[in-house]
């Protein structure tokens, strides 16, 4: 099974550094999204353009983020150039965009009872002094980041599989199938070989601290650092979702 996946991830791997033109336009759209959810936070609305731009930006960002997840979900194909590989996206991106809105539901109420249990027992029991009651805390914060970090993700990735290969209404049919398949071992391993190699490299990157005597210096080492670590986390989702493209179709 350990082979299996690393020869899975090695596979992915070299498909998507191979179709570099693949890579460089979805590394662009990347770009724009981020540029863009820039520019939402910063723009004042005080003309009618500016206004326009921001309730513009939010739907390309969208838009974009959906194309995103369609290429890597088929850069692995064997024999296929860039131009191919995005117009099957351009179809695809809607379908996913559909699939992806019921689970963008259960993040929400992850988030929200999870939220209201917080408040409702333990944020007022933590001004005592209880080491059950801390504990307990801790348990439901690590429940919370298993669903959503871990689990949803999963399902996530496999359903939009699914989407893309069979269409929307075939992914929900089988859901019992793509909920299996998430919570195999071999999508587990996956998930947690790449989220380890690349989670580790962007939190020294974002938090491994080095001093410099420039300010100028260190203004511009915290930028590059920062534009490789979401560089490297872009690689990572790519890679991610190749690899489980990758072994499910075999």
């Amino acid at each position: 099974m350990v082979k299996d996946v690393f020869h899975s991830i090695a596979a992915a791997a070299q498909r998507l550094f191979a179709n570099w033109a693949a890579l460089l336009i979805s590394l662009w759209m990347y770009s724009a999204v981020l540029g863009g959810i820039y520019f939402f936070f910063t723009i004042r609305e005080t003309t009618v353009a500016q206004v326009a731009l921001n309730l513009f930006l939010p739907i390309a960002a969208v838009a974009l983020f959906f194309l995103i997840q369609a290429m890597g979900l088929s850069y692995t194909r064997i024999g296929v150039g860039a131009a191919y590989l995005l117009k099957r996206s351009l179809g695809d991106c809607w379908r996913i965009l559909l699939a992806s809105l019921p689970l963008i539901l259960v993040a929400w109420l992850i988030v929200y009872l999870f939220g209201k249990a917080d408040q409702r027992f333990f944020s007022e029991s933590l001004t005592v002094e209880s080491k059950t009651t801390e504990w307990a805390a801790v348990a439901v914060h690590a429940v919370q980041i298993l669903l959503l970090y871990v689990l949803l993700p999963l399902i996530a990735i496999h359903l939009l599989i699914v989407t893309a290969r069979e269409g929307l209404a075939a992914a929900f049919k089988g859901l019992k199938r793509v909920v299996t398949r998430a919570l195999a071992p071999r999508s587990l391993l996956i998930y947690a070989a790449i989220c380890a190699v690349f989670g580790v490299i962007v939190y020294l990157l974002l938090f491994k601290t080095i001093s410099f005597k420039s300010e100028w210096t260190e203004l511009w080492a915290v930028g590059i650092k920062t534009a490789l670590a979401l560089l490297l986390t872009f690689i990572g989702w790519l890679l991610t979702l190749g690899t489980m493209a990758e072994l499910t179709s075999r």
